[in-house]
């Protein structure tokens, strides 16, 4: 069963991260066809604010089914009713919290912000509709929380499949129809009022909620593991996000709009293709927590392992496809209108590798409930980071920032999180010679992007396709480890 669920989970993944893509690869020619360059830059400078304002849920979106799953073999028990009710209190708490900050955001944050003059009222519009959005959203979380704990991440990744992509067809609808920036927040809806109400209805048909959910006080017991548990996740979270998004403010506000919107343009590849590599992580959660729930804690430690290699392997053909073709892909996208150079694409690659193995190692001590102790390396980063990309923005500009942050992620986190879990895992040295080969190997593609330079998609298709094989070819001989190939010669025998 867990197999089935762990294989459904995982293919319904890719086909979310491949409805993302489509949403990607659509809006922005899309959003350019009807509105300006700036305007597509605020869009998406809002978004990475609200994902500032989602922090808040992160936390207690991973403890409430975490707890959940403790007590899935008996629905009917108080500490399960008393898990979901708290939940359901604490979105409905943060929802309105939200709403209230996305409003103050709105109205204080263009100044700060570089958003021009003559865009400060659409930004106001768009990022208070943004933010009513997201507060509605958040408010109706805990309705899938039950289906996360029952491992049923694939009926979640088929609502999200499913919303996307009417988010794309609203989204031109309301672009056609002339409604300008409003557009944004219309996308938003299937996403935050349709699918809530299918997830309920299939999980009351498959009785993953009390037939009588009794509304009475939970211990204080419970709820306060339950609320420990969310600031810690919450820490680690929120620190994650905010390292990642910074980089978009402090563009914006010390290179101009207009590089943030071209860098945003930029990463887009890059952070489909993080989505990408982190599905077998994403899609084998629960079920990992059912073997440490269960008490299988070296079979536990034995698959972690196996994903965090492939999960690394995964990352390093990214980096590639990254590397040979993300400038080419950048510039036949937009038709032009965005230009962005080969050593930002380097540099956008490593991040992939650093940011992909430092976060499986800290989903790791979330899947056994040991946060406490990581909780802050994020933040740490964070403080470090910020002063040191500011300098470099000003002097080099997106590149700056961009190499400020992989120097320090590596001498910050990577460091830091790989020898507590090396405490937990065993050593990680082995991983760490497949993440310095997979590099070496990274920079010399680059060296050879001079090849292409003004040749036919054609041709850049091509050479991107050769740099893929040439890279899988020499991973399988120098990164993969004997247990994984074992493992997919088994499964292509089986097959």
């Amino acid at each position: 069963m867990r197999t089935k669920r762990f294989i459904s989970a995982l293919l319904t993944g890719y086909g979310t991260v491949g409805a993302n893509v489509i949403f990607t690869l659509a809006s922005v020619p899309l959003v350019l066809s009807f509105l300006s360059k700036d305007h597509l830059g605020i869009w998406l400078l809002s978004i990475q604010i609200t994902n500032y304002l989602g922090l808040m849920t992160m936390g207690v979106n991973a403890s409430v089914w975490r707890h959940l799953a403790d007590h899935k073999d008996e629905v009917e028990s108080n500490a399960y009713c008393d898990n979901l009710i708290t939940g359901s209190v604490l979105f409905c708490v943060l929802g309105v919290l939200v709403v209230l900050c996305g409003g103050a955001i709105a109205y204080f944050a263009p100044s700060y912000l570089g958003v021009p003059k003559s865009l400060e009222e659409d930004f106001f519009k768009l990022f208070s509709q943004l933010s009513l959005v997201s507060g509605a959203s958040i408010l109706l979380l805990s309705i899938s929380a039950p289906l996360r704990a029952f491992q049923r991440q694939d009926i979640i990744n088929v609502g999200n499949s499913v919303s996307v992509l009417m988010s794309l067809l609203l989204l031109w609808f309301g672009l056609s129809r002339g409604i300008g920036v409003s557009a944004f927040a219309l996308a938003q809806i299937p996403a935050t009022l349709g699918v809530p109400v299918v997830y309920f209805l299939i999980g009351k048909k498959m009785r993953y909620y009390p037939n009588k959910l009794r509304w009475r006080k939970p211990g204080r017991g419970g709820a306060m593991k339950m609320l420990s548990f969310s600031r810690d996740s919450f820490f680690v979270h929120c620190g994650s996000v905010l390292v990642t998004s910074c980089q978009l403010i402090i563009i914006s506000k010390f290179v101009g709009i207009q590089a943030a919107a071209t860098y945003a343009v930029a990463s887009k590849l890059p952070s489909m293709g993080r989505d990408l590599i982190s599905a077998p992580i994403s899609a084998a959660s629960q079920g990992m927590t059912e073997l440490y729930v269960r008490g299988e804690t070296k079979k536990f430690i034995v698959k972690y392992r196996q994903l965090i290699e492939l999960t690394v392997i995964g990352s390093l053909m990214l980096s590639v496809a990254i590397t040979s073709g993300n400038c080419s892909f950048v510039k036949i996208w937009t038709n032009g209108e965005i230009v962005w150079s080969t050593s930002g694409d380097l540099c956008l690659a490593l991040l992939v590798i650093l940011r992909a193995f430092n976060a499986n190692l800290m989903n790791a001590f979330a899947l056994v409930k040991r946060l406490k102790g990581i909780r802050f390396i994020n933040f740490l980063e964070l403080f470090i980071l910020i002063p040191v990309a500011i300098w470099t923005a000003q002097v080099y500009g997106v590149l700056g920032v961009l190499l400020a942050s992989i120097v320090v992620q590596l001498l910050t986190t990577s460091i830091i999180v790989s020898w507590l879990a090396s405490r937990e895992l065993g050593s990680l040295a082995y991983h760490w010679r497949q993440i310095g080969v997979g590099t070496l190997l990274i920079c010399m593609i680059a060296s050879s992007n001079s090849l292409i330079v003004g040749s036919s998609w054609m041709y850049q298709c091509i050479y991107v396709f050769g740099c893929l094989v040439f890279a899988s070819i020499a991973l399988w001989f120098f990164c993969v480890s004997l247990d994984v190939k074992w493992i997919v010669r088994d499964a292509f025998s089986k097959g």
